[in-house]
């Protein structure tokens, strides 16, 4: 035995979890300095509200005293004063806990021209409590920031403070930021002093030069003002979005609290911090995700940044953790990538380990962010980003298996031994029409008469046609025909199984196999002759053979959808062939006829009844056989129209199947087995994945809108990150099995892929079509154009009328927008951007599939 490969896949993954641990620690290696503080603060704002589960500022909801007085007994260690913003919400107890603790307080009273009776009762509440705890009570702040927030009219705001003014003894403030004060200089002849707002972060300050802006404001409203100046709020947020070079970050803000203390200390500045613990309920506040993270503590009271030493980031994840879930993930991934070759195994390594690390920041994020106390989040955000990692992991599967060139041998060769002539069976073979051209009718059944097999029949079938007089040009060339008979019914229910079911009542007694082809295929001579030989082995159902599409070289379109289309023969039906988990595809294909009676014949419900057909069968324990080799060609869909018409056909089939055999997939006695579920769940779930793209494309153009609102209510860019990662590997596996398994040069494999990713939108049109349990109106795919026409098929209606570019290109201009607005140096602004583009990219391929398919015409 080698233990060379063994050794080279195990190098592979520990390389691939040692790049994730150190991505996970690189961050927080990085340090900053600045001067030690020590505790006691002179100053902390305190808020019980965050005791309260889902709080609404406007509600009546009260904290109990016992919690309050907890959240006493933990601030005492740091601090002798407290600030609070109201009497409501259970503060009115405060002033007698803090006298029991020697704790001095700062009284404040919440003023809101809305609620003019809420007011009075806490400026009432105010004056009592000022005259019961004359020593506890040291200031008294009435208004807080009611002009910013145009809460209040200034001539309201200096009656109020007229009035209340005769009824403290301690002295008496407003408090706001600098700018409203120097805007109404009359708020000084009421005042006793001036308590000043400041906060760098919000004017895009950096940490290292805050401390000086923060001083020179009060400096400036000094002089300005010739009152003393209290610095009422004081802080800066660990989490949040940034204001450019201001980012909210724990090391920024301990950075800027520590420097600003020692400069406080040295020139004995009277000064206020905001605040002793985080308020998650402000996620949903005018200051967006930022407001709930000023906290010098958590709202469960741990500390947010050292007061001594290096600051570094801190995470909730120990590093214990993070080692032994990627320990974990390298041991799962020794597994599943031991038949691979070296390419699949660091292909498997890396995929794994990078899901992880975003598994691991959406965690992260989630948790600092407060964001698991919103039940949006347990909506729109976990359920799609687990939904989307069970896509990525089959994904990651199928493209490990091609690119580590796992290639799996057909179970069941071919036997060596042929039969006797007068051996063989007879075929019958169903040739279903529905509006076909009749020249491409006839092509079809002159080359289906000339099969080198000496026992056969073709049975040609129009019906439900709009222009049913075409048949009978089809009727008058193929009546010297040998071995073809034309028939003609005007209307059969169950889409193109339908048909086939009828085809079957008309089929030769003799007949042991159906064989189906299409009305626009041109089949080889020896097709029968090759695959017929197949059915030597009992187990043997269906015998498969890829579908070939007719293409000029020349024409970009065509060579487009062409190599499109044939990636699923050359990569997935390959893949699929020896764990006998086919997905049976409507021509070129060849089936034992008692079993098809066996099992039902073809499903009418179903859209996709060839795919039923084969889950049928293999349920039954029948072989599926792929024959790998090209023996015909049919048409391509002549507009990207048909070419998404088609595709959103399939992708309604498929879920229907997926509804309508839940059990045979999901049920613990399927006569599956897993690798046949998983091949079949798998292959259709990239699907389902993309009908997440319409609903995250909606939800990014609201939040490109509300960000031109107010930028603080985008989300963490850290939600992106999956969505950004399952398209990055999307891609990159797509360019890397197609480049394994093909000889495409690299312009025509980038087409491929474009034009893949044009279908997205139709595919989730027929997933929603499906999911909804709604109708679908089939239409016959236009095909063409083609050796058989006369003419090019003309393009489509133009693009721009459809939703989805609409919405798409909407969304991409809002954002350029967005971005000339905030400029690049704004990091959500800029994650955000990337991630709509992605969510557009699509509808950019969509637009470039019109365009090569207008100039085509036009040529």
């Amino acid at each position: 035995m080698n233990p060379l490969p063994h050794l080279r896949h195990l190098c592979l993954g520990l390389l691939a979890s040692a790049l994730l641990v150190g991505a996970w620690v690189f961050p927080l290696r990085q340090q900053r300095t600045a001067p030690p503080i020590t505790p006691p603060f002179e100053c902390l704002s305190y808020d019980p509200s965050f005791h309260i589960p889902h709080f609404d500022p406007k509600s009546n909801a009260t904290v109990p005293p016992d919690l309050i007085a907890h959240d006493l007994d933990f601030l005492q260690q740091f601090t002798p004063c407290i600030r609070i913003y109201t009497t409501m919400r259970g503060l009115d107890a405060l002033p007698a806990l803090a006298a029991e603790r020697r704790l001095s307080v700062i009284l404040g009273v919440w003023l809101d021209g809305e609620y003019p009776d809420r007011s009075q009762a806490d400026l009432d509440r105010a004056i009592q409590l000022a005259q019961q705890h004359p020593d506890t009570i040291t200031k008294v702040i009435i208004g807080n920031e009611v002009l910013l927030f145009d809460t209040l009219e200034i001539d309201d705001l200096l009656t109020t403070l007229r009035e209340a003014k005769s009824q403290f003894t301690q002295p008496l403030s407003y408090a706001d930021v600098p700018s409203e004060w120097i805007a109404h200089p009359q708020l000084f002849t009421v005042v006793d002093y001036v308590t000043l707002h400041s906060f760098p972060y919000w004017d895009g300050v950096p940490p290292t030069q805050a401390v000086n802006a923060l001083l020179k404001q009060k400096q400036n409203l000094e002089e300005f003002s010739g009152l003393p100046v209290f610095l009422g709020e004081v802080g800066w947020p660990s989490e949040g979005f940034s204001r450019g070079v201001a980012t909210a970050t724990g090391v920024g803000q301990g950075e800027f609290l520590r420097n600003f203390l020692t400069e406080a200390h040295r020139l004995d500045i009277r000064y206020n911090l905001i605040e002793a613990f985080d308020q998650p309920w402000k996620l949903f506040s005018q200051e967006g995700r930022t407001g709930a993270h000023w906290g010098l503590f958590t709202h469960t009271h741990l500390p947010k940044f050292p007061f001594t030493g290096p600051l570094s980031p801190q995470s909730p994840l120990p590093l214990s953790v993070v080692i032994t879930l990627s320990l974990l993930t390298f041991l799962w991934g020794l597994w599943w990538a031991r038949p691979l070759h070296c390419h699949g195994q660091l292909f498997v390594h890396l995929t794994l380990q990078s899901l992880l690390y975003v598994a691991l920041t959406l965690t992260h994020t989630l948790v600092t962010e407060y964001m698991l106390q919103s039940w949006l989040v347990w909506v729109w955000v976990i359920p799609p980003q687990l939904f989307l990692s069970v896509v990525y992991l089959g994904l990651v599967r199928d493209a490990s298996h091609i690119i580590g060139d796992y290639v799996l041998q057909r179970p069941t060769p071919p036997p060596t031994d042929q039969p006797a002539e007068s051996a063989l069976p007879f075929v019958s073979i169903h040739v279903p029409c529905r509006d076909e051209p009749p020249q491409q009718v006839i092509a079809t059944l002159t080359a289906l008469s000339q099969l080198d097999y000496p026992h056969f029949e073709v049975l040609a079938l129009d019906n439900n046609s709009t222009r049913p007089h075409h048949w009978a040009e089809v009727t008058t060339a193929c009546a010297a025909l040998p071995h073809v008979q034309c028939h003609q019914v005007a209307s059969i229910e169950g889409f193109k199984a339908g048909a086939l079911n009828h085809l079957l009542t008309l089929t030769d007694p003799r007949a042991q196999l159906i064989a189906v082809v299409d009305a626009d295929y041109v089949v080889a001579p020896q097709w029968l002759s090759l695959a017929v030989p197949h059915f030597h082995d009992s187990a043997t159902a269906v015998v498969q053979c890829p579908q070939r599409h007719l293409f000029a070289t020349d024409d970009t379109f065509q060579t487009t959808l062409h190599d499109e289309l044939n990636l699923f023969f050359e990569l997935g039906m390959v893949q699929r062939d020896a764990p006998n988990s086919l997905i049976q595809h409507g021509t070129m294909t060849l089936i034992r006829r008692s079993t098809l009676h066996a099992v039902g014949d073809w499903a009418t419900w179903c859209l996709c009844e060839d795919a039923d057909l084969g889950l049928r069968l293999q349920s039954a324990g029948h072989q599926v056989i792929y024959l790998h080799q090209s023996l015909g060609h049919g048409l391509l869909p002549a507009t990207p129209t048909a070419y998404e018409s088609q595709r959103a056909r399939w992708a309604y089939g498929a879920v229907t199947i997926l509804q309508r055999h839940w059990r045979t997939f999901f049920g613990w006695r399927s006569p599956l087995s897993l690798r046949q579920r998983a091949d079949y769940v798998l292959g259709w779930l990239p699907w389902l994945g993309d009908a997440l793209f319409p609903i995250f494309a909606v939800l990014g153009l609201i939040g490109v809108l509300i960000a031109h609102i107010n930028v603080r209510y985008l989300p963490p860019v850290q939600l992106f990150y999956g969505l950004l990662l399952f398209w990055v590997v999307r891609t990159v596996a797509g360019l890397l099995t197609t480049r394994r398994r093909t000889a495409l040069p690299w312009p025509r494999l980038l087409r491929a892929q474009v034009s893949a990713a044009s279908l997205t939108y139709a595919i989730a049109h027929g997933v929603f079509l499906a999911l909804s349990r709604q109708p679908y109106v089939f239409h016959v795919t236009q095909k063409g154009h083609s050796t058989h026409s006369t003419q090019p098929t003309p393009p489509t209606a133009p693009l721009w009328q459809r939703i989805d570019l609409q919405i798409g290109l909407t969304t991409l201009t809002l954002s350029a927008l967005l971005l000339l607005r905030y400029g690049p140096a704004h990091l959500e602004v800029r994650t955000w951007c990337l991630g709509v583009i992605v969510l557009c990219l699509p509808m950019l391929a969509s637009l470039w599939l019109a365009k090569i398919d207008k100039l085509k015409y036009e040529n």
